[in-house]
């Protein structure tokens, strides 16, 4: 598990990234980063589904990070990522989620679920 100031993050299972982030956190750019390390030192060259747990309460970004995250990381245009699965509990979130999937479009495939479990259910979609 690795623990950052806005997230604990960790593999699940064989290609599972799970990044439960902390309640009222504001995401800036450095935090960006410092998540898409994680992500990449968790990955070990493989390719992974990622959770994004919000659950926990109201997250905020920072202009731009949202867009960092969808396409420009290096770990994203790399093809990295098979599929995402953001868990929201709160209207306002799925607002933001909504928003974030319409207005960056990212290149990857991307669902809005209401659990963990919802969302590992997502990922068996893509499995052969």
């Amino acid at each position: 598990m690795i623990e950052l100031e806005c997230a604990h993050i960790e593999r699940i299972n064989d290609n599972v990234i799970h990044a439960k982030y902390k309640d009222g956190v504001h995401i800036e750019m450095e935090d960006a980063h410092q998540l898409i390390d994680a992500y990449e030192t968790l990955a070990k060259g493989d390719k992974i589904f990622s959770l994004a747990d919000l659950t926990n309460g109201h997250v905020t970004f920072a202009d731009g990070v949202q867009e960092h995250i969808a396409k420009d990381a290096d770990f994203i245009r790399q093809g990295n990522v098979i599929a995402t699965a953001v868990a929201l509990k709160t209207l306002g979130n799925r607002m933001i989620a909504r928003f974030f999937m319409t207005i960056h479009r990212p290149s990857y495939p991307m669902k809005i679920v209401a659990s963990k479990e919802a969302a590992l259910k997502y990922f068996d979609t893509f499995r052969d």
